[in-house]
């Protein structure tokens, strides 16, 4: 039994999601027990497990039945990942939320050196860094046509009369669509059906 790259077989849990029977591990950590045992008020997670049979291929000799194996892929579903990586994607959104907002008001007030299309999407990018998450958000740099361009305050000292509007939305749709796989994981396993799925998990967690 081994973990798998999720990425690797993402295709093949959104082909089996809405046929997937998840059933609730026998597992629990230590902590978990403890809460449960001392009726803490602390939450209660646990784990869910689904199973599907799968059949792994040579890449170098696709046609090869002599290099083919047979896997059962066991989706794990942590109720407690689960809400940690929903509230770390909030929390770091709500972060670059807040530094794209002020740098919005800058490109308004036309404030140097945010007043051409290169130097406002270099501080997009600065912004976002290595992270993914301009994902889940729609950036549009918009330009004032003349009308409102006049209709704007006399810029301030060090400012330029700006031509631009920054606009940030939520993209909920990418959002909705990256919450489907929070906190799924994925083991493979050569284990024969006289394992079941709930002790082969639970042999692998109990591991030092």
């Amino acid at each position: 039994v081994c973990p798998a790259p999720w990425g690797d077989f993402r295709d093949i849990y959104d082909q089996a999601a809405s046929k997937l029977t998840w059933r609730t591990a026998s597992y629990l950590s230590l902590e978990q027990q403890r809460r449960r045992t001392a009726k803490s008020s602390l939450p209660q997670e646990h784990y869910e497990l689904a199973e599907v049979a799968h059949t792994l291929h040579d890449p170098d000799a696709p046609n090869d039945p002599k290099r083919e194996l047979s896997v059962r892929l066991i989706f794990v579903h942590s109720t407690s990942d689960e809400k940690t990586a929903r509230q770390q994607r909030e929390r770091l959104l709500a972060a670059r939320g807040a530094k794209l907002a002020t740098l919005a008001e800058r490109v308004l007030d036309g404030r140097h050196p945010y007043t051409t299309e290169a130097r406002i999407w270099e501080a997009v990018h600065k912004i976002f860094g290595k992270t993914d998450l301009k994902q889940y958000l729609r950036i549009e740099l918009q330009r004032l046509p003349k009308q409102e361009r006049d209709q704007l305050p006399p810029p301030k000292p060090g400012c330029v009369r700006s031509r631009f509007r920054l606009v940030v939305t939520r993209d909920e749709a990418a959002l909705a669509q990256a919450a489907r796989y929070d906190g799924r994981s994925l083991l493979a396993t050569t284990a024969p059906e006289v394992h079941t799925t709930d002790a082969l998990f639970s042999t692998y967690k109990r591991q030092i």
